[in-house]
């Protein structure tokens, strides 16, 4: 089965996502905040991370670009979500994610996106 990490400030949006993505067959849990993100990578091992761009305690494209700088994660596929309409300009700058979703999400777009990631 494979494994998924949500990464949001919003408790509603991380339980939300949650119950999607496990009722598609997903594995998924998730957290609330930048800081844990390394020790639940480490515990968890996701092979996705849905992650915020704007967390309250740090910056998702930072987090972004540590995953994937380190050889140790640098697998780990990486979906940003943010509600900034200028997603494009943030992958070259901080990181090269696999994927971007902006907020408000379509529900059917994100199982659409998470399933193509897992499809390649």
């Amino acid at each position: 089965m494979n494994k998924i990490l949500v990464v949001d400030d919003n408790h509603d949006i991380v339980e939300i996502t949650t119950i999607i993505l496990d009722l598609e067959g997903y594995e998924v849990d998730g957290i609330f905040n930048g800081t844990d993100v390394p020790d639940k990578i480490d515990s968890f091992q996701p092979e996705l991370i849905l992650l915020d761009v704007m967390l309250g305690d740090r910056d998702g494209r930072e987090i972004c670009h540590e995953i994937k700088s380190n050889p140790q994660t640098s697998h780990t596929g990486i979906i940003m979500i943010s509600a900034s309409h200028d997603l494009g300009k943030m992958d070259e700058k901080y990181c090269k994610p696999d994927g971007m979703i902006s907020k408000p999400f379509d529900i059917q777009f994100l199982i659409e996106t998470v399933n193509n990631y897992f499809k390649k």
